[in-house]
C-alpha cells in the first residue's frame, strides 16, 4: 500500500470520528458521541471498523486487528480489506502474504473494485509456494468471516436490535451526515436513514452498501503496494480456487 495513504490520508479520515468510545475507554462520550450511537446501534460492522481504523491511525496495530476482526465477523468489507493490508505490511503481525491475499479475497467477495484491483496486485507479487498456501488458509478465512455466515450473524444482530425499537433520541439531529471512515475513503451515513427499512432491513442494508463500494469514485485510489517481497510477475490470467465466490 502506498504510504502516503496509510498516514496521510488517514490521518485526514480521522477528524471525521468521535475521540473516545465510552464503552472501550470507560470515559464519558463527547458531544457528538450521541450521533454515532445513533447510527452504530444494531450495526457492530461500522461501529468496529470506526473504532479499529482510529487505533490504527494511531498506530496501535494489536488493538487496530481486534476491533477490525469484531467487524469482519459481521461482514463488515472494508475492515477485512484492512485486515489484509495489515498482513501483507506486517503492522501488528509478522508478514503472511498468504494470510493477506486470502484477507482480500475476502474482502472482494462480493465484486468491490478497490479490493479485486489489491487482491490481483498481491497475487501477482507473491511466490509459488505463497500461492497454494493461501488457498488453503482460504478456506478457514472464509468458515469464520465469508458471507455465507457473516450475513446471517449480522441479519440476526440486526434483527435484535430492530425489536428494541428504532425511535429518534433528544438532541439526535436526523439530518446529520454521519462519517465512518475506512482504509479506502469516508462512509457517509445520511441521518435521516437511521429509522428507515433501509438501514434496518438486512437486504436493503446490504444494497446500500454494494451501491457506495461498487460505484466508482468517492474512495481513496488503491495505490500501489510496498515492496513486501520479491517475486516474479504471474500472467494476468492465471486462476485459482475461492476468486470469485
Amino acid at each position: 500500500m502506498n504510504a502516503r495513504l496509510s498516514t496521510a490520508a488517514i490521518a485526514l479520515l480521522l477528524l471525521a470520528a468521535p475521540s473516545v468510545h465510552a464503552a472501550d475507554q470507560g470515559s464519558q462520550p463527547d458531544a457528538r458521541s450521541l450521533e454515532y450511537e445513533m447510527a452504530f446501534r444494531g450495526h457492530p460492522d461500522l461501529e468496529f471498523r470506526m473504532y479499529g481504523v482510529q487505533a490504527y491511525g494511531r498506530k496501535q496495530y494489536d488493538r487496530a486487528l481486534v476491533l477490525l476482526r469484531r467487524a469482519a465477523h459481521f461482514g463488515d468489507k472494508p475492515s477485512q480489506g484492512l485486515i489484509a493490508e495489515m498482513y501483507a505490511l506486517g503492522q501488528g503481525v509478522p508478514p503472511d502474504m498468504a494470510l493477506a491475499y486470502a484477507w482480500m479475497d475476502l474482502a472482494a467477495e462480493r465484486g468491490y473494485r478497490d479490493f479485486i484491483v489489491r487482491r490481483e496486485r498481491y497475487w501477482a507479487r507473491m511466490t509459488e509456494a505463497d500461492r497454494a498456501r493461501a488457498l488453503e488458509v482460504g478456506q478457514s478465512v472464509y468458515a469464520e468471516y465469508g458471507d455465507d455466515v457473516a450475513k446471517p450473524r449480522f441479519a440476526d444482530q440486526l434483527r435484535r436490535e430492530s425489536h428494541n425499537g428504532v425511535g429518534s433520541r433528544t438532541g439526535y439531529n436526523s439530518n446529520a451526515r454521519i462519517k465512518i471512515p475506512s482504509q479506502y475513503g469516508v462512509q457517509t451515513v445520511d441521518g435521516t436513514l437511521l429509522n428507515s427499512l433501509e438501514y434496518w432491513n438486512a437486504d436493503q442494508y446490504w444494497a446500500l452498501q454494494d451501491a457506495l463500494w461498487k460505484e466508482p469514485g468517492g474512495h481513496v485510489d488503491a495505490g500501489e503496494l510496498q515492496d513486501v517481497r520479491s517475486a516474479p510477475a504471474a500472467s494476468s490470467d492465471a486462476t485459482r480456487a475461492g476468486d470469485d465466490r
